[in-house]
């Protein structure tokens, strides 16, 4: 399997990688206060000179602190908000792997293999629990719970003549209400504006830039995707912007449109009898 999202790293080295940028800054931040105390300490030299008063060279260096400490705490957010969106990534990917294994395995021991509508449903739904604790995935007459819900495409591809390829279907889920653990199952939609895969692309590469099939080969792809942030309301009602669903402070991610951003992106070769050129029911 290959994916278009980022790479999925687990947390301890997440938990380093934060480590490593909180010491950068801390030691930038220490260097610029030596500097500053260097100078402050010099203008002190001169000022004794000048039968100036300690106190006011203290005073100079609480407010050079007093300067540097909003920069640091900026940073901080800022540097929260990158991890948690390199998280909202990693999570985003694993949720299509999982669904990749589900498609690949889920019947396995049926006499019938081919995939249903039921089974993507039920792979959505379960797999999007790693963002989505219990039934927070579910809307209700008060709204998503996180301010925005998961989402996902399945294409089926077949490599044509030529290095061409084609999208012989598409299908677009996303779940509904509480407490069903199903999904919404859309026939034969596609929104280029919340998609990064182009249902039209006559070549591999038009269709997604990583995919590669060959002449009368299959491949599906999965696009897994946060949808709704700055536009569902959260519990009792209340508008969330973008930030406020995803809860960060100072960035946000890259959208596509207007709703849908955090894309990812799994590409795999289907097992024997799971798909075929007609879209499952």
């Amino acid at each position: 399997m290959t994916g278009g999202g980022k790479d999925l790293k687990n947390q301890a080295k997440s938990n380093s990688y934060l480590y490593k940028i909180l010491n950068i800054t801390k030691n930038f931040i220490k260097k610029i206060l030596v500097e500053k105390t260097s100078i402050t300490s010099d203008r002190c030299t001169q000022n004794t000179a000048s039968k100036l008063s300690l106190a006011s060279c203290r005073g100079a260096i609480l407010i050079e602190f007093a300067i540097c400490m909003p920069i640091l705490i900026i940073l901080l957010f800022y540097i929260n908000d990158l991890v948690k969106i390199k998280r909202y990534y990693s999570q985003t990917e694993f949720v299509g792997q999982q669904i990749a294994n589900m498609i690949q395995n889920i019947s396995q021991k049926r006499t019938d293999k081919r995939i249903t509508k039921t089974d993507l449903q039920y792979a959505l739904a379960s797999s999007y629990l790693t963002i989505y604790p219990a039934t927070g995935a579910f809307s209700s007459n008060d709204g998503k719970l996180f301010g925005n819900m998961p989402m996902v495409y399945i294409f089926y591809v077949k490599g044509e003549a030529n290095g061409t390829a084609s999208c012989i279907w598409c299908r677009r889920l996303h779940t509904n209400t509480r407490p069903n653990p199903s999904a919404t199952y859309y026939e034969n939609y596609w929104n280029s504006s919340e998609s990064v895969v182009n249902k039209n692309g006559t070549t591999p590469a038009d269709i997604y830039s990583t995919l590669k099939v060959n002449s009368g080969d299959y491949k599906i792809i999965i696009e897994t995707m946060i949808w709704g942030a700055g536009f569902y309301k959260g519990l009792g009602n209340i508008s969330l912007t973008r930030k406020q669903s995803l809860k960060t402070y100072m960035i946000e991610p890259r959208f596509t449109g207007n709703y849908s951003c955090l894309h990812s992106v799994v590409i795999f070769t289907p097992k024997p009898g799971l798909f075929s050129e007609t879209a499952p029911q």
